[in-house]
């Protein structure tokens, strides 16, 4: 089974007033961290959507994004939605069986927890990361979708996709609300940054 990862980074961050997908992290910045990880896992391609601040992530983060498909969303300002239908028209072109969906912004996603997800593709044709029973990020379907998604008009972008879905998914558990931790405000970043916890086992 063929998986790509399409990691969603074209937000304006504008409660930072700055690209928070640079912001640093570890030893790199958040989107550069969740590129490492996704890289590191056993991705057949990785998928990049980039939009506002294009140039300043890219000129930041340019050694990494060389190894991935940067996508680049002209239209970023009609909201998330718009970006994954972006980065979903760019992997129609790819032989690929299931995409699996990263935000920008979640660091905490490991290789580990990505690879979990490649191990079972193929089992069911949606995927999805729990936590209580909640779905969680991140999210996997099957390739076949993505024309269904491409010609949605859903009122709540992908939460409803992922919410018609639920009930017959493949779930798998991540702990200590891992999968619902994005990067939204400067609390919570240098909350986050003290953190250590990753899947559960």
């Amino acid at each position: 089974m063929k998986v790509a990862c399409l990691i969603i980074a074209a937000g304006e961050a504008k409660r930072f007033g700055f690209p928070k997908q640079i912001l640093p992290w570890k030893n790199s910045t958040i989107l550069g961290t969740v590129i490492e990880e996704a890289l590191n896992a056993d991705f057949s391609n990785v998928f990049v959507v980039l939009g506002a601040h294009f140039e300043k992530i890219y000129r930041e983060l340019r050694t990494l994004l060389e190894k991935t498909h940067v996508v680049k969303n002209n239209y970023w300002q009609e909201g998330m939605f718009s970006s994954i239908k972006c980065g979903l028209k760019e992997i129609e072109k790819f032989e690929v069986d299931y995409i699996l969906m990263q935000l920008g912004d979640m660091p905490f996603i490991n290789s580990e927890i990505f690879n979990k997800f490649i191990q079972v593709a193929g089992e069911k044709d949606f995927i999805v990361a729990v936590e209580n029973n909640r779905p969680a990020h991140p999210y996997m379907f099957s390739k076949k979708f993505i024309h269904y998604i491409l010609s949605a008009n859903f009122n709540n972008g992908m939460r409803d996709f992922v919410m018609e879905k639920f009930e017959d998914s493949l779930k798998i558990p991540i702990n200590r609300n891992i999968g619902r931790q994005d990067i939204d405000t400067w609390e919570i970043y240098k909350k986050l940054k003290k953190c250590k916890n990753y899947i559960d086992k």
